[in-house]
Parts: structure tokens; C-alpha cells; sequence
């Protein structure tokens, strides 16, 4: 954009010289003056920190709280595997209430 607006400018004195004669100077560079700024000033809105905010540094917290979060979350319900748990000679039933008992004797 910045190439075409400088181009446009560099070559508008010569389209404008016919008309306006020794006034083509002056009004080219206010002309030229007043696009440049527009130019700057979307520029500016575009980048309103100018590299000074580093969003990488956030990012990368806000990545690595969400890890984090994710892995307590996905382990936090973990159940014992069934070969740990005691099984009667009667069927799985009898285990069950047996896991029931001992976590009524705590509480």
C-alpha cells in the first residue's frame, strides 16, 4: 500500500501541472502530507502496542495453565484397574459390596 500511495504522489504532479501550473508544488506536498498521515495512522491502529505488549509470554502462561489443568483433570478420576480389586468365589457382586464396606469404615 505504502508503494502504490508513493508512486500515485510521484506521479500526480504531472497529471496536475496543466491545470494548476506553479501551484502543483504546494499542493502536491499537502496532498502528499495529509495521505502519508491517513497512511501512518491505520498503521498505528493496526499495531496500537508497537511491539511493546509480548503476547508470546502470555500465550505461552495461558498454554501452559491450560496443560496443566488438563492433565490434573484427565487423572484426577482415575480408577484402580479390576485386577487389584478382590473377587469372591460368589461373582463380581460380593467385590462390589466389599469396596462398599471399606469406605463406610472410613466414614
Amino acid at each position: 500500500a505504502l508503494r502504490s500511495l508513493t508512486v500515485w504522489l510521484w506521479t500526480l504532479p504531472f497529471v496536475m501541472a496543466k491545470d494548476l501550473g506553479l501551484l502543483t508544488g504546494p499542493i502536491v506536498a499537502v496532498l502528499s502530507w495529509i495521505l502519508f498521515g491517513v497512511y501512518e495512522i491505520g498503521s498505528r491502529i493496526e499495531d496500537p502496542f508497537q511491539g511493546t505488549l509480548r503476547l508470546s509470554i502470555y500465550c505461552d502462561a495461558i498454554r501452559r495453565d491450560v496443560l496443566t489443568d488438563s492433565i490434573a483433570r484427565d487423572t484426577a478420576f482415575e480408577l484402580e484397574d479390576e485386577s487389584k480389586v478382590p473377587v469372591n468365589e460368589e461373582g463380581d457382586e460380593d467385590a462390589i459390596f466389599e469396596l462398599d464396606s471399606e469406605s463406610e469404615e472410613y466414614g
